[in-house]
C-alpha cells in the first residue's frame, strides 16, 4: 500500500551485518528450504536505499507497472529470493538442520541504482 511501518525500516552502514530472520524447521531438506523474516512477511516489495539518495525496488510479485530501477524476484540480486543467499550449514542431525543465510550487497547493487 506504499506504507512502511517504522519497525520495518532498517539502516545499515558499510560492513554492517544484521540478522533479519530466525526460525526452525524440521527435516534435513538441503535444497528447497528458505527462511521466514518478520521484515519480509506480507511485503509485495522491498525498497533498498543507498546513501539516502539512490534506490532500487526488490519485487516479491511483479506488478503491472515497474519502478525505474528494480530486481524481479527471480533475480539472484533480489533480497527476498532465498536462492540469492549463500547458505552455510551450522549444524545438522538425522531429523533437523540449522543453516545461516548470507546476503551481501555488492558494488553492482549500488551501480544498478544509478
Amino acid at each position: 500500500s506504499g506504507i512502511v511501518p517504522t519497525a520495518n525500516i532498517l539502516q545499515m552502514g558499510i560492513n554492517d551485518t544484521l540478522q533479519i530472520a530466525d526460525g526452525f524447521d524440521r527435516g534435513i531438506e538441503y535444497e528447497n528450504n528458505g527462511f521466514d523474516s518478520k521484515y519480509f512477511a506480507g511485503s509485495d516489495s522491498i525498497k533498498i536505499i543507498f546513501d539516502n539518495l539512490y534506490s532500487i525496488i526488490h519485487y516479491v510479485n511483479t506488478p503491472a507497472i515497474l519502478a525505474p530501477k528494480y530486481y524481479l524476484y527471480t533475480s539472484l540480486r533480489n533480497i527476498g529470493n532465498y536462492k540469492a543467499y549463500r547458505q552455510d550449514i551450522a549444524s545438522s542431525s538425522k531429523y533437523s538442520i540449522s543453516k545461516k543465510f548470507w546476503f551481501v550487497f555488492t558494488e553492482q547493487d549500488y551501480l544498478d541504482t544509478q
